[in-house]
């Protein structure tokens, strides 16, 4: 069960760090 856990917060960190750099990419302007 806590592996579960685990991966879930895992596929959650993913994805933010997937739309992070998605943003990054398209919209530097906002970092900067």
């Amino acid at each position: 069960m806590k592996q579960m856990i685990m991966y879930t917060i895992g596929a959650v960190l993913a994805v933010f760090l997937l739309a992070y750099l998605l943003v990054a990419l398209f919209k530097p302007e906002l970092f900067s």
